[in-house]
C-alpha cells in the first residue's frame, strides 16, 4: 500500500498518521475521489459515513481515504471536517494524480476498493457494490477478491 500511498496518511485536524497504524486490522480501503463543489459527492459522502458506521459497527476492517478533488486547501479543509476518515494530503498532486490514473478515475464521486494487506484492487465501482450489498458488503468483495484471484492464476497458467 505504500507505493499507492505512501508511509503517512491525514487524519482529522490535518495531522499525519503513519500508514500502518492507519491500516492495522483493515481488511479493505476504498479509495473516494470527491469534491464538496459537486451536489451529488456531498450526497454520496453522507451515504458513505452511514456505510462507514454499518460496516465498521463490531469490528473496524474499512478504512476510507479521501482523495480531493476540490479546488484549494480550504474547500478541502471544509470538506475533510465532515468525514471520520483518513485523506491523501491535499497539496500531493503528483500522488493524487497517480491514484487517478491508476484507476481510470474520470467522474466523481467515485469509490475503489483494494484489499488493505496487498493494494490488490477488489472493485472498480465500490458505490454500487454498497447500494446492491448492504448488509454484506465485506463479503461481496471477499467473493470479488477470491474470484480476481482465481483469475489472475489462471491468466499466469495459461501463460
Amino acid at each position: 500500500m505504500e507505493d499507492l500511498l505512501g508511509n503517512t496518511v491525514v487524519t482529522q485536524g490535518g495531522t499525519d498518521m503513519p500508514l500502518a497504524e492507519a491500516l492495522t486490522g483493515i481488511k479493505y480501503v476504498g479509495f473516494y475521489f470527491g469534491a464538496h463543489w459537486a451536489p451529488c459527492c456531498r450526497r454520496f459522502t453522507e451515504t458513505l459515513k452511514e456505510d462507514y458506521e454499518l460496516i465498521n459497527g463490531s469490528s473496524k476492517q474499512f478504512e476510507v481515504v479521501f482523495v480531493s478533488k476540490d479546488g484549494n486547501q480550504a474547500a478541502f479543509d471544509r470538506n475533510f471536517a465532515e468525514m471520520p476518515w483518513k485523506a491523501v494530503k491535499y497539496d500531493d498532486e503528483a500522488r493524487k494524480k497517480s491514484l487517478e490514473q491508476k484507476y481510470g478515475i474520470m467522474e466523481i464521486p467515485m469509490l475503489i476498493i483494494v484489499k488493505a494487506e496487498t493494494g490488490q484492487q477488489t472493485s472498480d465501482n465500490g458505490i454500487r457494490d454498497l447500494q446492491s450489498h448492504r448488509g454484506d458488503v465485506v463479503e461481496h468483495w471477499d467473493k470479488c477478491g477470491e474470484a480476481n484471484e482465481a483469475a489472475g492464476a489462471d491468466g499466469a497458467a495459461a501463460q
